[in-house]
């Protein structure tokens, strides 16, 4: 159990703004001093949303920290109530998103090796777990992808070493382990005429649908879509101002990385979808306010961009979910919602965008993921072009 010094603080991370109207602070925890260093040990965490949400995740974390157990006396734990103990020390320090791919990778070990003593699981033994895996003994019943495989390999290897520094075990089996390859398929990249269609059959006065034309408009990720508020398009440039990501779990974050808070210019025609949904939004708003005799919701600079009929935001989730039905209809079925970002940006690329600006325009951290999509579209030119002279 840990020792929690004090109540805790939060700290306001947006100091330019009211009390009341911030919505990102900075939850803090004193664990005390470290008797194997000697320094005083501050836990810390992010939290998007109201100050009586900042405080209530304060409250969670304190909750979390005060009843976490310990293993230095327990001499022997089973992989499965040891994997618990890891997870619920992680939850302080990582994101929500990668607690739930954690607890993910922890079910489908747990199927194999929950009741396996931790000291006696071998190299060979991870080994049949991960095969099994790929051959469909999974949670889900179906085959894992190598991909995913590896990753749950990798979760593996993490609690093995925490065991270690804790003592419970002197080797990491993992280490003599063989991870599955990686069988991640290549990107689909449809052409213009293809996003022409979709863009066509998608409404652009329905939110989910708007947003979907809008990722096909201007390659952003969906979880940048819906982090979008009002206030983010700038009407006099007609640019988009994108710095947020809106999660699986509800969280208003900024981008993962720097290159993900860009500023774009918008295209004529992603202008005129964007001003007709906006006018579609203010008119539905009217509509609720007088029906519900209340004072919202209404336009502001804060109010997301793609909501709901109450102003709410809608994660992620809402737009994978229809694009799986609708892509179907459309004869898409093998297009999934990032490949319509792909499109967009293998588009630039073909028509000789230079990738420094498509570097920019797509948010990439990195220049070496840019240039893979040019090598991708000049070798599918170049096929195309000694096709075009098989005599």
């Amino acid at each position: 159990m840990s020792q929690i010094r004090g109540k805790g603080s939060i700290v306001q991370l947006e100091k330019n703004k009211r009390k009341d109207r911030c919505r990102k602070w900075q939850i803090r925890i004193s664990t005390g001093k470290s008797p194997s260093t000697g320094k005083y040990k501050t836990i810390t965490r992010v939290v998007h949303g109201s100050f009586s949400f900042a405080q209530a995740e304060l409250n969670n974390l304190i909750n979390e920290l005060e009843n976490i157990p310990t293993y230095n006396s327990f001499e022997d734990p089973c992989f499965g109530e040891y994997a618990e103990h890891w997870l619920n020390k992680r939850k302080s320090r990582v994101s929500a998103n990668t607690i739930a791919k954690n607890t993910d990778h922890i079910k489908n070990l747990n199927l194999h090796l929950r009741f396996a003593k931790l000291k006696e699981i071998t190299p060979s033994m991870l080994e049949c777990t991960y095969q099994d895996l790929l051959n469909g003994k999974s949670v889900s019943g179906r085959k894992l992808s190598g991909t995913f495989v590896a990753s749950i390999a990798c979760t593996a290897s993490l609690i093995f070493k925490d065991a270690m520094s804790e003592g419970i075990i002197l080797f990491n089996p993992c280490l003599k382990t063989s991870r599955p390859a990686i069988d991640t398929k290549e990107r689909v990249a449809i052409r213009c005429d293809d996003m022409a269609f979709i863009i066509k059959n998608l409404e652009v006065c329905n939110p989910i649908q708007f947003g979907i034309r809008f990722i096909l408009r201007t390659g952003l990720r969906v979880g940048e879509i819906a982090g979008l508020s009002l206030g983010d398009y700038n009407a006099t440039d007609k640019t988009i101002y994108v710095h947020c990501n809106y999660d699986r779990f509800g969280n208003l974050k900024p981008t993962k990385t720097k290159a993900g808070t860009r500023e774009l210019p918008l295209s004529d025609k992603a202008i005129d979808d964007l001003e007709t949904y906006i006018a579609y939004l203010e008119s539905s708003f009217a509509d609720i306010r007088s029906r519900l005799n209340s004072e919202s919701p209404v336009l502001s600079a804060d109010a997301p961009l793609i909501c709901n009929e109450l102003g709410e935001r809608f994660t992620p989730n809402y737009f994978t979910n229809f694009w799986r039905k609708k892509r179907i209809v459309l004869g898409f079925d093998h297009i999934n919602l990032h490949d319509l970002r792909h499109s967009f940006i293998s588009e630039l690329a073909r028509r000789k965008v230079d990738p420094k600006s498509l570097q920019k325009i797509a948010g990439h951290s990195n220049i070496s993921t840019t240039l893979n999509i040019y090598t991708h579209v000049d070798l599918e030119d170049k096929r195309n072009a000694i096709r075009s002279v098989d005599w």
